[in-house]
């Protein structure tokens, strides 16, 4: 059951559709790190009188594949809608499987075979690491890609926009893996809150796009809520995922740990997922018996 999850999900053409869409947002992000470099080269050319020509010909030279990729990260704006996108494309492969089962008649047949709740465990666990997978081996194909195309040559300091002096590798892979590993965590949650909640909206089309739900709604409501009061906005930023997934930015820029962006909304976040879970398993029997 379990392998048979894991393939359908992992050789499904909305799977290879992912890495296709997920590709636009990160090669947009590239070109304005290309534009940005072609900027200093004719700065420096030009000599500039208003500009550090030094300091431009450091970050000229330190522009490499971490500049692009960690540019990326650093990007409200793109990574943001990287995020969405992928959650949309997520939701598509899965978000109403859990729909299908319970309304099609295989779910009756699948669980006579085995416990529902062990079965429900199986499949979440085969979109889990689905996902995980085509998220880790896109990245790992974009920076062995950029890695070839913008090799790192020995220099002062990596052009970076996150707010880090480095010109280290293991520093910039570092970097890279962290906003990696936050991402399949928050990916991993929001499949299994998806998952469970489905049982609860019973609408195959909602389901579909409560996985991207899960990351914008809350960014629209604290906006919302932050123009009519800015004390109880600051409360609601709390469920922001983004609080999460850009604590790595956050931490250097403030230098310093926060320990409500980089752990509480994490357990928030697994509080109300074990909560919806409890009672996805109590009431699903329901439907089965």
């Amino acid at each position: 059951m379990f392998k048979y999850e894991l393939k359908r999900n992992i050789c499904s053409i909305k799977n290879y559709l992912t890495y296709v869409f997920c590709l636009f947002p990160v090669c947009i992000s590239f070109i304005f790190t290309y534009i940005d470099k072609m900027q200093l080269k004719r700065d420096i050319s030009e000599q500039a009188i208003d500009i550090n020509l030094e300091y431009a010909q450091q970050l000229y030279k330190g522009t490499n594949a971490f500049s692009y990729i960690l540019n990326f990260f650093a990007s409200a704006d793109f990574y943001m809608i990287f995020i969405l996108v992928l959650l949309l494309l997520f939701g598509m492969n899965y978000g109403k499987r859990e729909f299908e089962l319970r309304n099609s008649g295989n779910g009756n047949m699948l669980f006579t075979r085995v416990e529902i709740c062990k079965g429900n465990a199986k499949i979440i666990a085969a979109q889990i690491i689905a996902a995980n997978v085509m998220i880790i081996t896109f990245f790992v194909a974009i920076t062995v890609f950029m890695l070839i195309l913008s090799p790192i040559t020995p220099c002062e300091i990596f052009n970076l926009n996150i707010p880090v002096e480095t010109n280290s590798v293991g520093v910039c892979l570092g970097l890279e893996l962290e906003y990696i590993l936050k991402l399949c965590i928050f990916v991993s949650g929001s499949i299994i809150l998806n998952y469970v909640i489905s049982y609860f909206i019973d609408n195959k089309y909602v389901s579909t796009v409560f996985l991207a739900a899960v990351y914008i709604v809350p960014i629209f409501v604290c906006t919302i809520i932050s123009g009519i009061s800015t004390k109880i906005g600051v409360v609601v930023s709390y469920i922001v995922p983004d609080r999460y997934l850009f604590s790595v930015y956050t931490r250097y820029a403030t230098k310093e740990f926060s320990v409500i962006n980089e752990i509480g909304f994490l357990l928030l976040y697994i509080l109300i997922i074990w909560s919806v879970s409890k009672l996805y398993c109590k009431g699903v029997k329901k439907n089965y018996l």
